[in-house]
């Protein structure tokens, strides 16, 4: 298959090219993203497809009934997470991520950490993620922080963009990503695991990503929901938190179109208690979650929908509505034409 994608992925930015020029018109040359995103693929997609998937993931599989006795029910953004465990005591090396493993993989990793081409990989991939960000939002507002160290980030899952506004938050932070996603769905898009995503049939490696220190993301109301307050939860994020150790972190997310062409992120990040058992802790969190959600929506029906919602800092600054765009250069023009004696209507 590896020939294929190559081929595939030289071929068609050609295509698209010809297809723009001869048929559609819609102007998509004239975009910078459209470059931007040909040049990943020709300069890391071509050189390196099939290099991180030559070894055998074996070492990936859920381990036997003897080395872990839980029932495990999974989902991602859009499936959210469930786990029933009988047995908590796991093997670290079960899934490829002890001593000796790198990522699962069998392979002995290098002295310096992840390959060159890992890195280079993940980087553009990221980049890409973030000019996501920045190019179909206004900008990213947010209340309260994510606790230092191992952190388990619990977010409502009521809009597409609430992965890609978490990654963007956590990379901002310099700190390290870990996405929960659907085994089937990590499958499909297998580029996303150079981003961090793990697969709900590796809780192992989830939690060593916690004991790394990274910030593992999931979405416990299992499902995409219409935005409103968030729905039973399942116990997963609980169960992350206590079995890591991690601090456990509620993320109330609202993406709202107002007074602007683009739509509005705003995140209220609030700390929950993880003592005692799973079923408190997830009560706790659901509450946390919707009492943030109800703060952020009653602020959207009292603010005026052309100013940011009060209380919030603008940590992303990204896409200007076409009016502040023209007001921009107005702002500009105005002391030249003052001063050339010119007039400005």
């Amino acid at each position: 298959m590896t020939g294929g994608y190559t081929i595939a992925a030289a071929c068609a930015p050609v295509l698209v090219v010809l297809l723009e020029v001869t048929v559609l018109r819609t102007g998509i040359l004239r975009l910078g993203r459209f470059w931007l995103a040909t040049a990943i693929t020709l300069a890391f997609q071509v050189p390196v497809d099939g290099w991180l998937s030559k070894a055998q993931r074996a070492g990936r599989q859920l381990p036997g009934p003897g080395q872990f006795g839980g029932a495990v029910a999974m989902g991602h953004p859009g499936r959210g997470l469930r786990i029933r465990a009988r047995d908590d005591h796991f093997d670290p090396d079960a899934l490829g991520t002890g001593p000796g493993g790198f990522g699962g993989s069998g392979r002995t990793a290098p002295a310096g950490g992840r390959p060159p081409v890992t890195d280079a990989r993940r980087a553009a991939l990221l980049a890409a993620l973030r000019l996501t960000v920045r190019g179909g939002l206004a900008g990213v507002w947010v209340r309260g922080h994510m606790p230092a160290g191992p952190t388990v980030l619990a977010c409502n899952h009521h809009s597409w963009w609430d992965p890609f506004v978490a990654v963007e938050l956590i990379t901002r932070q310099r700190r390290q990503a870990a996405l929960l996603m659907d085994a089937g769905n990590l499958r499909r898009y297998r580029f996303a695991r150079h981003l961090g995503a793990i697969g709900t049939d590796e809780p192992r490696s989830a939690l060593a990503a916690l004991r790394d220190g990274a910030v593992l993301v999931l979405y416990p109301e299992t499902r995409l929901l219409p935005a409103g307050p968030p729905a039973p939860l399942a116990a997963g994020a609980a169960w992350f938190a206590q079995q890591a150790p991690a601090r456990l972190c509620s993320a109330a997310v609202r993406v709202l179109l107002r007074g602007g062409q683009f739509g509005e992120a705003y995140v209220v990040f609030s700390e929950v208690d993880v003592t005692g058992t799973r079923e408190a802790v997830s009560r706790r969190l659901h509450d946390q979650l919707r009492h943030d959600l109800t703060e952020l929506d009653r602020l959207n029906v009292q603010t005026d929908p052309r100013t940011p919602l009060p209380g919030l800092l603008r940590a992303v600054r990204a896409r200007r509505s076409w009016d502040e765009r023209v007001d921009a250069v107005q702002a500009r023009l105005r002391p030249r034409l003052t001063a050339g004696g010119g007039r400005f209507h």
